[in-house]
């Protein structure tokens, strides 16, 4: 999922979401590590590996517990199961400092 001025889209896999992430150069990515093609932690790499697309804040999503969201160069890691509040106060907080 990625936030672009208050507009919302969707990918259905990893390389999908480069692709938007390209074109569309949202203000934050919201991710799930484990997706088809290109999971999160590769998407971070890319984007962050990108001097136009580095600024973008990515949050990943996972239930693995020993995932370290820094090592790909992720803002955040929201742990799985999760409650929505949870997740609406990390977009506010990662966006507001962003700005």
């Amino acid at each position: 999922m990625m936030v672009n001025a208050g507009e919302l889209l969707c990918a259905y896999d990893g390389e999908e979401a480069l692709q938007l992430v390209r074109r569309e150069r949202p203000h934050l990515v919201l991710s799930d590590v484990m997706m088809p093609r290109l999971n999160g932690q590769d998407l971070c790499r890319q984007i962050k590996a990108d001097t136009e697309l580095v600024h973008i804040v990515v949050i990943l999503m996972s239930a693995m517990h020993r995932l370290d969201a820094s090592e790909c160069g992720a803002e955040e890691l929201i742990r799985k199961p999760f409650d929505i509040m949870t997740v609406r106060e990390t977009v506010s907080r990662l966006l507001s400092s962003a700005a």
